[in-house]
């Protein structure tokens, strides 16, 4: 199969039926050796394409923090192609509608190590 046309029909369908939003990525890195515990966060941000969609009632919130209802969820599809670094769990993205959305969950689909796209869960 040839993962490099499924990548750039991810990146064409994302690119026409997806919406610019705004990904925040916080770093914690540590500026002292002796003291790894002492970390600075450092947040960046950068835009891609996301689809936002609603999560079903089926969804198994057992395993999300804090979640007790489907209508704070949203799940996102997040083109890999604009990254600079994969998001984590804690990220956030902000939408078009300026609504916050931050990463309960995050799965890379990578077949072959080639990343298509991230499937994620986020949390109003």
């Amino acid at each position: 199969m040839n993962y490099a046309a499924k990548q750039l029909k991810v990146k064409n369908l994302l690119g026409k039926h997806g919406q610019d939003v705004v990904l925040h990525s916080i770093t914690r890195t540590s500026s002292n050796p002796a003291k790894p515990w002492e970390v600075t966060p450092t947040e960046s941000t950068s835009t891609v394409k996301a689809v936002l969609l609603p999560v079903s009632d089926s969804l198994d919130r057992s395993t999300l923090p804090n979640t007790t209802t489907t209508d704070e969820l949203s799940r996102v599809l997040l083109a890999a192609y604009s990254l600079a670094h994969d998001p984590v769990i804690g990220d956030y993205i902000v939408d078009a509608a300026g609504l916050k959305w931050t990463f309960v969950s995050i799965t890379k689909l990578a077949p072959a190590a080639i990343t298509i796209l991230f499937d994620g869960i986020v949390k109003r």
